[in-house]
């Protein structure tokens, strides 16, 4: 095993799978832990790298907690290499190694772009933090690595809200998207569409004129879309009936169908809970009847999936 102690990784190093801890004491759940790191490491061709910090962070913040160390570096150089890891290195934890913690912390969050004033604060005192460790002033370039932690901790609660809200916004949009395209497979592109945060699938000529039966033909279509809303189970399902223009009691007629809707989806396991019906008579024919073969068409029912 290669040690390293306080050194970049070189140049020359090959790709590592690593793990970072104290490591103190080296005992079975830190060999364990090496064991999985290997075992992960060689399924991908890679070599094994621990990371570890000869001083414990506590004592960083708390020097007089009292906390005492199992073993020295060089014994637990000596430890680690008994667990077959390829190459240890020890870090310093330096307040700036802190500081520069809560910078990932607060880059992963996208701190830079949306609290760029108080991120910016923050990179000033950790460079000012290296310039006077270059100088030799150790106990004022630690207090300026632990403004900028602090600076760095402040960037990052200040930006996560809006990050966590961008992060569900993204992940709505996927899923609505894969909800889409699989509603696109069961009745055409042709017969979906999306309504602010809702897919519509249109199951256009379901009735015979004036029925209020499901067309055997569409059964298949029907019993998929209850496949789509289990799957998504947090969807709410909205049924809306529709008539052709010239039926009587349209209304009537158009709550019924939404019920024979609603009662095959719950045949196949759909929860009634989640379900919303409206008969909306012969409002809003969505196909031009003025052409002869859309009027079957407007025999209808709309299936909207309502992500939540």
């Amino acid at each position: 095993m290669d040690t390293f102690f306080n050194k970049q990784v070189p140049d020359n190093m090959p790709p590592l799978a690593a793990t970072i801890g104290m490591f103190d004491g080296v005992h079975r759940g830190h060999r364990l832990v090496v064991d999985h790191l290997r075992q992960a490491a060689s399924a991908r061709g890679l070599k094994t790298a621990v990371f570890t910090f000869p001083n414990h962070p506590q004592l960083l913040f708390h020097p007089d907690c009292g906390l005492r160390l199992l073993t020295s570096p060089e014994k637990k150089a000596s430890l680690l290499a008994q667990t077959g890891v390829d190459y240890t290195f020890f870090l310093s934890f330096t307040h700036e190694l802190a500081a520069m913690t809560e910078r990932e912390k607060a880059a992963g969050v996208e701190a830079a772009l949306t609290q760029k004033e108080a991120f910016d604060a923050a990179e000033a005192k950790l460079r000012e933090a290296g310039e006077l460790r270059a100088k030799g002033e150790r106990e004022q370039a630690g207090n300026a690595a632990d403004e900028a932690r602090l600076l760095y901790a402040k960037a990052y609660e200040l930006a996560k809200p809006a990050f966590d809200k961008k992060q569900l916004s993204a992940q709505f949009a996927e899923r609505q998207k894969a909800l889409f395209t699989e509603a696109q497979g069961i009745v055409g592109p042709d017969y979906v569409f999306t309504d602010m945060r809702s897919v519509v699938i249109v199951l256009a000529a379901a009735f015979e004129k004036k029925g209020t039966t499901i067309l055997p033909v569409k059964l298949d279509a029907l019993k998929r879309i209850g496949e789509l809303a289990n799957k998504y189970s947090d969807a709410v399902v909205a049924i809306e009936g529709y008539t052709q223009k010239g039926t009587s009691n349209a209304f009537e007629v158009s709550q019924r169908r939404c019920d024979a809707a609603r009662d095959y989806l719950i045949s196949q396991g759909v929860d009634y809970k989640r379900i919303i019906t409206t008969g909306k008579g012969k409002e809003n024919l969505r196909y031009d009847e003025k052409q002869r073969d859309n009027r079957a068409k407007n025999d209808r029912v709309e299936i909207s999936l309502t992500l939540q």
